[in-house]
């Protein structure tokens, strides 16, 4: 019924580790073998052995019945750093067989498990899971601070000199430069960006406590500049249920334990908060409207994405050449998290739509400007595009015209000589 509506299903899974050990029907059947006996690893005690063969096999024949008998379309692995990368690719290849729209993605932190460091399953050893995404925790701390300090802020909260973390998601966690680069090398497609998910507090509870002081205005400025960063990122961006309309937690951190009071979905808060839902849903129709926010490789953002300079606690780009083959041939993104307007030297003058700003996001322009500076609003984002000129009226037009009328009367040049030879 899902499928039948457009939407696709990803699967939560837990292969990692089990409530007890000891007591499984896999520990009866071969005692000492489906775990890792270390109770240091992980802090379980009970990590599956996926290094073996038939634990291994488990997990692969396991994930291969959820995607045939329910459809499935996609995995997210929870701890995957505790599994094995020979397992993983076993996974994505068998999928792949089924489907390769099949996404499988999961948490690559290393937790301490006694596999070889060239073994795990983790964000350092990614580029040797070609078809499998990481979640990129390093985005998510930088837009909002820590999750291991609640207190602790981040770009869009006043943490200041965050703009490179900020802009090694920008490039989906791509190595873009020597200062702007990830642990390996990655394809954007592989980089999960994210601002909260269901662990840890949600994004609305973050701000109320790192920015006690504020009023719920700006805290919501924070809360759109932090969805925009996300939604206007090259990887893939991944949201929390909820996210759109300040989703809440009333500050508990983590809610596995909670009752559905906490955890539920409080439905009430989309209408009172439909601004950012809106806000929200517009940032989606850009970035599926135009292709040059999902570019398909670490050398097309290379060679499209260009950063601008621009004054402190502001973080701006431009994208150039139709980028993936988009209709707008440039394209100006800018996220400033000043509590002033920043003004912004553009690289080039001429007529800009607007598109995005701190109080609307969308596809349709909002006002246009002209010339080559853009004022960036106090905790706000824009998106601009330029007026392209009328081809008719282009240098690049008239030069592939003229080189076009000589070609043609070279061919009639030469056919009139031929029959002159007749």
């Amino acid at each position: 019924a899902l499928h039948d509506n457009g939407l696709r299903v990803n699967m939560d899974v837990v292969y990692n580790h089990m409530y007890s050990g000891i007591s499984s029907n896999f520990n009866k059947l071969v005692p000492g073998y489906y775990f890792r006996s270390n109770e240091n690893e992980s802090g379980y005690g009970n990590t599956i052995a996926s290094e073996n063969v038939m634990a291994s096999k488990f997990i692969v024949d396991s994930v291969v019945y959820w995607a045939k008998e329910y459809n499935l379309d996609g995995f997210r692995f929870d701890s995957m750093g505790l599994l094995d990368v020979k397992t993983m690719n076993e996974i994505r290849k068998k999928l792949s067989t089924i489907d390769p729209s099949i996404i499988i993605l999961g948490d690559g932190s290393d937790k301490g498990t006694t596999l070889s460091p060239d073994a795990k399953a983790t964000k350092r050893n990614v580029s040797k899971m070609p078809e499998i995404a990481q979640f990129n925790d390093a985005i998510r701390d930088a837009i909002r601070g820590s999750v291991f300090f609640p207190k602790a802020k981040g770009f869009i909260n006043g943490k200041v000199q965050e703009e490179t973390e900020i802009k090694k998601g920008i490039v989906g966690g791509t190595n873009y430069s020597s200062v702007i680069k990830n642990y390996a090398n990655v394809e954007p497609v592989q980089i999960i960006n994210y601002a909260e998910d269901h662990a840890n507090n949600t994004l609305w509870d973050k701000l109320l406590l790192t920015n006690p002081q504020d009023n719920d205005e700006t805290r919501l400025k924070m809360y759109k500049l932090a969805d925009s960063i996300l939604l206007t990122s090259q990887g893939v961006p991944f949201f929390q249920a909820g996210q759109e309309f300040l989703r809440t937690k009333a500050g508990v951190k983590m809610s596995y334990k909670s009752s559905d009071n906490i955890n539920k979905l409080d439905w009430s808060r989309e209408s009172k908060n439909i601004e950012t839902v809106d806000y929200f849903k517009g940032l989606i129709a850009l970035r599926k409207a135009h292709p040059a926010f999902r570019m398909t490789s670490a050398d097309m953002i290379k060679k499209n994405l260009k950063f601008l300079d621009v004054p402190e606690n502001v973080v701006a780009y431009e994208m150039n050449y139709n980028a993936n083959m988009d209709t707008w041939a440039h394209i100006v993104v800018a996220f400033n998290a000043n509590k002033e307007e920043k003004t912004i030297k553009l690289s080039k003058k001429g007529t800009w739509n607007i598109v995005v700003d701190g109080e609307k996001a969308g596809v349709k322009t909002i006002k246009q400007f002209s010339g080559g500076s853009l004022v960036v609003p106090a905790l706000s984002s824009i998106v601009v595009y330029y007026e392209s000129e009328d081809i008719f009226t282009t240098l690049t037009f008239w030069i592939y015209t003229i080189l076009v009328l000589c070609f043609v009367a070279g061919i009639m040049f030469f056919l009139k000589g031929k029959k002159k030879a007749y």
